[in-house]
């Protein structure tokens, strides 16, 4: 990504319930600009011609009558096997980046610290957007712990999408900080803050 940027461009990624928002929540909290890829993904999908494409490949049934994407069952359709998930990604991956990165150049207008939080940081080379990558993981069992108690999705649901996610430990040796969050909400925020202190003085 080209710019004059003169601060720094955090990444922040993770598998899921490993507490990834959670941190991208602190470093918010503690002065940056967030983009949440996620957040922007939704609104991509709620675009007319996103979502007739989506319900055109995967059924009828996902837009309701308001013209919103019933998420939950667009997950259930596509977060349970590769070949479904690639056909979304081909639907949603080029106008989502476009998107993503403009949020990030706006982002980049306000604060000189910028956090982007992206599941899908790897995955979809979006790592050389960032200059430092923060990645938060936690335990498998715990995980699905933390997502069963956040959603209606049932243990087989989630280990489905797990499975569709680059390893965690993949994603570890990438980064160049590391937080486990197999502890209380208070110790991931100390450990968040040791990261953000060191991450302020480069």
């Amino acid at each position: 990504m080209v710019s004059s940027f003169d601060g720094i461009v955090i990444g922040v990624t993770g598998a899921m319930g490993s507490g990834k928002s959670t941190v991208s929540g602190f470093l918010k909290e503690w002065g940056s600009q967030l983009v949440d890829a996620d957040l922007v993904a939704h609104e991509i999908i709620e675009k007319p011609q996103i979502s007739s494409e989506i319900e055109r490949q995967f059924g009828s049934g996902l837009v309701s009558v308001t013209g919103k994407i019933r998420r939950s069952e667009l997950g259930a359709r596509v977060f349970n096997n590769h070949s479904s998930l690639k056909i979304y990604y081909d639907i949603i991956k080029d106008p989502l980046t476009i998107l993503l990165n403009k949020r990030l150049e706006a982002a980049k207008s306000f604060q000189k610290i910028v956090v982007f939080d992206a599941p899908l940081l790897f995955e979809w080379g979006l790592v050389e957007w960032v200059d430092v990558v923060v990645s938060v993981c936690a335990e498998r069992e715990l995980c699905i712990r933390r997502v069963m108690d956040r959603s209606s999705l049932s243990r087989c649901e989630i280990e489905d999408r797990m499975s569709l996610q680059l390893d965690p430990v993949v994603k570890r040796s990438h980064a160049d900080y590391f937080i486990e969050n197999n502890d209380s909400i208070e110790d991931l925020r100390k450990r968040t803050k040791v990261v953000w202190n060191s991450l302020k003085t480069t």
